[in-house]
């Protein structure tokens, strides 16, 4: 299926069928590679997020399942990464009716944290 996409750039989301995965839909997203946090990284990881999220909405997606994008190879640091995500999600849900569930599906208990912590900040904030 992602043969016929000709690629995604960094900050896009395209979507293919499930295939022969239990989801109906999977979305493909390119994270920014981390440099230093100055060079356009946080508005690139927050368009993967929210441009995913419109896809779910458009296709009449009823949950998503994240992973922490860029948080590893592409060295993202874990809080900053974490913040971004539930930001986005956050206000993808706010503004948008559509989506019901979104889950993170994370690596290890260290993104779990970070994630956690991210999650306890836009509460607290609220």
């Amino acid at each position: 299926a992602c043969k016929v996409l000709g690629g995604c750039a960094t900050g896009g989301a395209k979507i293919t069928t499930g295939g022969n995965l239990h989801a109906k839909f999977v979305i493909h997203t390119v994270g920014p590679m981390y440099k230093d946090g100055t060079e356009g990284e946080p508005e690139e990881l927050a368009s993967c997020y929210r441009r995913s999220m419109a896809l779910a909405r458009e296709h009449g997606a009823m949950s998503v399942a994240f992973p922490a994008v860029s948080c590893g190879v592409y060295g993202y640091p874990l809080a900053d990464g974490g913040r971004v995500a539930v930001e986005m999600v956050a206000a993808a849900l706010r503004e948008h009716v559509g989506v019901g569930e979104v889950r993170f599906v994370l690596f290890n208990e260290e993104v779990y944290a970070a994630f956690e912590a991210a999650l306890q900040g836009l509460e607290a904030d609220a």
